[in-house]
Protein backbone atom coordinates (compact mmCIF):
# COMPACT_ATOMS: atom_id res chain seq x y z
CA UNK A 1 0.00 0.00 0.00
CA UNK A 2 2.78 2.48 0.78
CA UNK A 3 4.29 2.18 -3.20
CA UNK A 4 1.12 2.97 -4.49
CA UNK A 5 0.90 5.94 -2.09
CA UNK A 6 3.90 7.28 -2.57
CA UNK A 7 3.20 7.20 -6.25
CA UNK A 8 0.43 8.82 -5.82
CA UNK A 9 2.00 11.50 -4.47
CA UNK A 10 4.01 12.02 -6.95
CA UNK A 11 1.85 11.79 -9.68
CA UNK A 12 0.26 14.70 -7.90
CA UNK A 13 2.41 16.90 -7.01
CA UNK A 14 4.11 16.52 -11.15
CA UNK A 15 0.81 17.79 -12.36
CA UNK A 16 1.04 20.71 -9.78
CA UNK A 17 4.32 21.44 -10.86
CA UNK A 18 3.77 21.05 -14.87
CA UNK A 19 0.78 23.50 -14.21
CA UNK A 20 2.61 25.79 -12.25
CA UNK A 21 5.38 26.13 -15.24
CA UNK A 22 3.12 26.65 -17.64
CA UNK A 23 2.44 30.58 -18.62
CA UNK A 24 -0.78 31.98 -18.09
CA UNK A 25 -2.01 31.97 -22.51
CA UNK A 26 -0.96 27.76 -21.86
CA UNK A 27 -3.09 28.10 -18.84
CA UNK A 28 -5.49 29.42 -20.51
CA UNK A 29 -5.93 32.00 -18.00
CA UNK A 30 -9.54 34.23 -18.70
CA UNK A 31 -8.98 37.83 -19.32
CA UNK A 32 -12.14 38.10 -16.66
CA UNK A 33 -11.80 37.77 -12.75
CA UNK A 34 -12.88 34.35 -12.20
CA UNK A 35 -11.99 34.84 -8.22
CA UNK A 36 -10.57 37.50 -5.88
CA UNK A 37 -7.69 38.27 -4.20
CA UNK A 38 -9.78 38.16 -0.94
CA UNK A 39 -12.01 34.91 -2.18
CA UNK A 40 -8.13 33.63 -2.82
CA UNK A 41 -6.91 34.71 0.72
CA UNK A 42 -9.22 32.73 2.81
CA UNK A 43 -9.24 29.72 0.69
CA UNK A 44 -5.66 29.56 1.03
CA UNK A 45 -5.49 30.88 4.21
CA UNK A 46 -7.68 27.61 5.85
CA UNK A 47 -5.67 25.25 3.47
CA UNK A 48 -3.46 26.24 6.22
CA UNK A 49 -4.62 26.60 9.47
CA UNK A 50 -4.14 24.59 12.39
CA UNK A 51 -6.39 21.74 14.63
CA UNK A 52 -8.74 24.29 15.82
CA UNK A 53 -10.43 25.50 12.64
CA UNK A 54 -9.92 23.69 9.67
CA UNK A 55 -7.70 21.20 10.30
CA UNK A 56 -4.84 22.13 7.54
CA UNK A 57 -1.16 22.05 6.86
CA UNK A 58 0.22 23.76 10.09
CA UNK A 59 -2.00 21.04 12.25
CA UNK A 60 -0.41 18.35 10.30
CA UNK A 61 3.18 19.70 10.56
CA UNK A 62 2.27 19.96 14.47
CA UNK A 63 1.88 16.60 14.08
CA UNK A 64 4.75 15.37 11.69
CA UNK A 65 7.14 17.11 14.67
CA UNK A 66 5.36 15.55 17.26
CA UNK A 67 5.97 12.29 15.87
CA UNK A 68 9.88 12.97 15.11
CA UNK A 69 10.20 13.97 19.08
CA UNK A 70 8.26 10.93 20.16
CA UNK A 71 8.08 7.00 19.91
CA UNK A 72 9.47 6.60 16.13
CA UNK A 73 13.29 7.71 17.25
CA UNK A 74 12.90 4.60 19.89
CA UNK A 75 12.35 2.00 17.15
CA UNK A 76 15.54 2.65 15.46
CA UNK A 77 17.68 -0.31 13.91
CA UNK A 78 21.31 -0.22 14.47
CA UNK A 79 22.03 1.75 11.67
CA UNK A 80 19.18 4.31 12.56
CA UNK A 81 16.56 3.75 10.42
CA UNK A 82 13.13 3.27 11.13
CA UNK A 83 9.87 3.26 9.17
CA UNK A 84 6.08 3.78 10.51
CA UNK A 85 2.63 4.15 8.39
CA UNK A 86 -0.92 4.22 9.42
CA UNK A 87 -4.53 5.44 8.48
CA UNK A 88 -6.12 7.61 10.92
CA UNK A 89 -8.87 9.98 11.25
CA UNK A 90 -9.49 13.30 12.38
CA UNK A 91 -12.74 14.60 13.39
CA UNK A 92 -13.99 18.17 15.24
CA UNK A 93 -17.33 19.83 14.95
CA UNK A 94 -18.87 23.32 15.86
CA UNK A 95 -18.64 26.49 14.92
CA UNK A 96 -15.09 25.05 13.10
CA UNK A 97 -16.17 21.55 11.60
CA UNK A 98 -13.82 19.40 10.10
CA UNK A 99 -13.67 15.27 8.99
CA UNK A 100 -10.42 13.85 7.40
CA UNK A 101 -9.17 10.47 6.73
CA UNK A 102 -5.37 10.41 6.76
CA UNK A 103 -2.51 7.94 5.47
CA UNK A 104 0.37 8.83 7.57
CA UNK A 105 3.87 7.25 6.34
CA UNK A 106 7.45 8.28 8.00
CA UNK A 107 10.87 6.94 7.86
CA UNK A 108 13.77 7.93 9.87
CA UNK A 109 16.98 8.39 7.80
CA UNK A 110 20.07 7.41 10.19
CA UNK A 111 18.33 8.71 12.91
CA UNK A 112 18.97 12.61 12.12
CA UNK A 113 16.02 12.96 9.88
CA UNK A 114 12.53 12.16 9.28
CA UNK A 115 10.96 11.90 5.97
CA UNK A 116 7.62 12.50 6.51
CA UNK A 117 4.24 12.23 3.85
CA UNK A 118 0.78 11.98 3.94
CA UNK A 119 -2.49 11.79 2.17
CA UNK A 120 -5.80 12.94 2.68
CA UNK A 121 -9.63 13.34 1.58
CA UNK A 122 -12.32 15.05 3.68
CA UNK A 123 -14.43 18.74 3.91
CA UNK A 124 -14.62 21.33 6.11
CA UNK A 125 -17.04 23.99 7.34
CA UNK A 126 -16.01 27.12 8.98
CA UNK A 127 -17.63 30.92 9.05
CA UNK A 128 -16.22 31.75 5.91
CA UNK A 129 -16.28 29.21 3.73
CA UNK A 130 -16.79 25.10 2.81
CA UNK A 131 -14.84 23.04 1.55
CA UNK A 132 -14.50 19.58 -0.23
CA UNK A 133 -10.69 18.46 -1.03
CA UNK A 134 -8.32 16.52 -0.73
CA UNK A 135 -4.07 16.63 0.06
CA UNK A 136 -0.84 15.35 -0.12
CA UNK A 137 2.37 16.75 1.20
CA UNK A 138 6.08 15.69 1.51
CA UNK A 139 8.21 16.82 4.48
CA UNK A 140 11.76 16.62 5.63
CA UNK A 141 12.37 17.32 9.32
CA UNK A 142 15.96 17.57 10.88
CA UNK A 143 17.63 18.83 13.53
CA UNK A 144 15.71 16.08 15.38
CA UNK A 145 18.34 15.79 18.08
CA UNK A 146 19.94 19.09 18.22
CA UNK A 147 18.55 22.75 19.34
CA UNK A 148 15.46 23.80 20.61
CA UNK A 149 13.82 24.22 17.03
CA UNK A 150 13.19 20.94 14.08
CA UNK A 151 14.29 22.74 10.58
CA UNK A 152 11.38 21.52 8.19
CA UNK A 153 11.19 21.87 4.36
CA UNK A 154 8.48 20.29 1.39
CA UNK A 155 5.96 20.73 -0.43
CA UNK A 156 2.09 20.70 0.31
CA UNK A 157 -0.75 20.46 -2.71
CA UNK A 158 -4.23 20.99 -1.64
CA UNK A 159 -7.10 19.81 -4.27
CA UNK A 160 -10.70 20.56 -3.78
CA UNK A 161 -13.90 22.75 -4.83
CA UNK A 162 -14.74 25.59 -2.31
CA UNK A 163 -17.52 28.16 -1.79
CA UNK A 164 -17.32 31.33 0.16
CA UNK A 165 -20.05 32.40 2.36
CA UNK A 166 -18.95 35.82 2.26
CA UNK A 167 -19.08 38.92 -0.81
CA UNK A 168 -20.74 37.08 -3.16
CA UNK A 169 -20.81 33.79 -2.00
CA UNK A 170 -19.04 31.95 -5.14
CA UNK A 171 -17.71 28.91 -5.93
CA UNK A 172 -14.90 27.99 -7.05
CA UNK A 173 -12.35 24.77 -7.92
CA UNK A 174 -9.07 25.17 -6.96
CA UNK A 175 -5.34 23.57 -6.92
CA UNK A 176 -3.32 25.21 -4.10
CA UNK A 177 0.30 24.48 -3.77
CA UNK A 178 2.90 25.60 -1.06
CA UNK A 179 6.41 24.72 -1.58
CA UNK A 180 8.64 25.54 1.94
CA UNK A 181 11.89 25.98 2.80
CA UNK A 182 13.70 27.48 6.73
CA UNK A 183 10.75 26.62 8.30
CA UNK A 184 11.45 26.31 12.32
CA UNK A 185 9.29 24.45 14.63
CA UNK A 186 9.57 25.33 18.09
CA UNK A 187 10.17 21.72 19.62
CA UNK A 188 8.18 22.87 22.80
CA UNK A 189 5.24 24.12 21.45
CA UNK A 190 5.60 22.16 18.14
CA UNK A 191 4.55 25.76 16.28
CA UNK A 192 6.05 27.75 13.09
CA UNK A 193 8.22 30.34 14.73
CA UNK A 194 9.57 31.69 11.37
CA UNK A 195 9.91 30.12 7.73
CA UNK A 196 8.39 30.83 4.22
CA UNK A 197 6.58 29.83 1.30
CA UNK A 198 5.87 29.91 -2.42
CA UNK A 199 2.13 29.56 -3.15
CA UNK A 200 0.42 29.12 -6.23
CA UNK A 201 -3.49 28.46 -6.91
CA UNK A 202 -4.52 27.50 -9.91
CA UNK A 203 -8.63 26.26 -10.64
CA UNK A 204 -11.63 27.21 -12.52
CA UNK A 205 -14.67 29.13 -11.22
CA UNK A 206 -18.47 28.06 -11.07
CA UNK A 207 -18.85 30.27 -14.00
CA UNK A 208 -16.24 28.13 -16.21
CA UNK A 209 -13.50 31.00 -15.95
CA UNK A 210 -10.12 30.00 -15.32
CA UNK A 211 -7.97 31.20 -12.79
CA UNK A 212 -3.70 31.48 -11.93
CA UNK A 213 -2.84 33.28 -9.04
CA UNK A 214 0.90 33.39 -7.61
CA UNK A 215 1.68 34.39 -3.76
CA UNK A 216 3.81 34.14 -0.76
CA UNK A 217 3.63 33.80 2.68
CA UNK A 218 5.99 34.34 6.12
CA UNK A 219 5.80 33.11 8.66
CA UNK A 220 6.13 35.41 11.92
CA UNK A 221 5.44 33.09 15.26
CA UNK A 222 2.46 33.57 17.63
CA UNK A 223 0.34 31.86 15.10
CA UNK A 224 0.53 34.19 12.68
CA UNK A 225 1.51 34.31 9.31
CA UNK A 226 1.80 37.81 6.56
CA UNK A 227 0.73 36.62 2.94
CA UNK A 228 1.16 38.88 -0.40
CA UNK A 229 -1.07 37.79 -3.49
CA UNK A 230 -0.48 40.67 -6.04
CA UNK A 231 -0.65 44.33 -4.35
CA UNK A 232 -2.51 42.92 -1.43
CA UNK A 233 -1.25 41.62 2.15
CA UNK A 234 -3.34 39.68 4.44
CA UNK A 235 -2.61 39.11 8.14
CA UNK A 236 -2.94 35.27 8.39
CA UNK A 237 -4.19 33.89 11.67
CA UNK A 238 -3.56 30.29 11.82
CA UNK A 239 -5.31 29.39 14.77
CA UNK A 240 -8.60 30.76 13.23
CA UNK A 241 -7.58 30.24 9.04
CA UNK A 242 -8.46 34.00 8.89
CA UNK A 243 -7.26 36.57 6.20
CA UNK A 244 -7.51 39.92 6.87
CA UNK A 245 -6.35 42.60 4.84
CA UNK A 246 -3.81 44.83 6.25
CA UNK A 247 -4.25 48.38 5.97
Amino acid sequence: MAHYYRWGVALALAAVLITGCTDDDGLGVDDVAAISNDDAADAIAFSLSGSQSSGGLTAQLEESTTMAGAGLISKTDQLGNAQWDTTVTRARTGLFSYAYAFHFNLSLVSGSRLDFSYSMTGTYDVPRMTSADSAAALFQVSNLMTGTSYAVSGTYTRIGTQTSKLRQKNTWSSVITATMSGLSVDKSTMKISSGSANLTMVGRSSAGHTYAINGRLTFIGNDRAILVIGANTYTVDLSTGEATLAG
